[in-house]
């Protein structure tokens, strides 16, 4: 279980979540549930790739406020339609 998936590359901080997973030993397929607390870029940009592919390819995925998911923006394709 994944609670969620992180802000990606919105700071110069952010976006190390898969590069933590690897070094604890955890691979994106081994994630067979992610909860998104809420909609916002800190929380979701870690679900997908530059290029819009999901991340955790079998999850199911649980979204506590569905509202308000932002994407994209600055560039960044968030593509939750099959998640949310």
């Amino acid at each position: 279980m994944l609670v969620d998936t992180g802000a990606d590359a919105l700071g110069p901080n952010t976006g190390r979540l898969l590069q933590n997973m690897q070094a604890e030993g955890i691979a994106p397929g081994d994630i067979d549930t992610v909860i998104l607390t809420h909609g916002h870029p800190d929380h979701i940009g870690g679900d997908t790739d530059a290029e819009g592919n999901q991340l955790f390819p079998t999850p199911t995925t649980l979204c506590g406020e569905t509202n308000g998911i932002f994407g994209p923006q600055n560039g960044q394709k968030w593509n939750l339609t099959n998640t949310c």
